[in-house]
């Protein structure tokens, strides 16, 4: 898979590079629209989401997903990527909402406006993620501080499967007698 080759980190780093030059793109074009509506330039335009599809395609597509994936242990799996799923929906709702309003306000400042976003994207992704490619999921535990180097769990498992064991214990005494 193409993303163990660079790293999840880089791939993410590149498509939010490449899905800011091509709404900047889009936004210069259609700036330049305005003011030259005949202008044969203006099909230019075309190529630019075009662009930014295969950017977002070949790393926040897939990569979120992968990530997200790989950063929740085995215990939160189903509820850390049930709570990134909800998130992603809701952000794609809030986007469909505010998107029309916007474009109508500001033209095309809304692409200078997604682009900006795109720039905190990308700091967050170099400066706040942590690379997960080779890494094993009890490495991603103890990196995230959910499990010590003994392996034993960090928040109160450890306490929760002595409790179990001892009524387990116990129903099998109970059993035998």
């Amino acid at each position: 898979m193409y993303f163990d080759r660079l790293g999840r980190k880089t791939w993410l780093q590149i498509g939010t590079v490449g899905m800011f030059f091509a709404l900047i793109g889009i936004a210069m074009l259609l700036r330049h629209a305005e003011s030259h509506p005949g202008d044969a330039a203006n099909n230019a335009i075309v190529i630019f989401p075009y662009v930014f599809y295969t950017f977002f395609n070949m790393s926040w597509s897939s990569g979120s997903w992968i990530y997200a994936a790989e950063i929740f242990p085995i215990s939160l799996r189903a509820k850390g990527s049930a709570l990134c799923t909800a998130s992603l929906w809701v952000s794609n709702f809030i986007v469909a909402q505010t998107t029309p309003p916007i474009a109508s306000a500001i033209g095309w400042g809304l692409y200078i406006l997604l682009a900006m976003f795109c720039v905190i994207a990308f700091i967050f992704v170099r400066y706040a993620l942590i690379e997960t490619r080779g890494r094993t999921l009890e490495e991603m535990s103890q990196i995230f501080g959910l499990e010590d180097v003994g392996g034993k769990r960090a928040d109160g498992d450890a306490e929760c499967n002595e409790l179990l064991r001892s009524s387990i214990d116990s129903v099998r005494d109970d059993d035998q007698e």
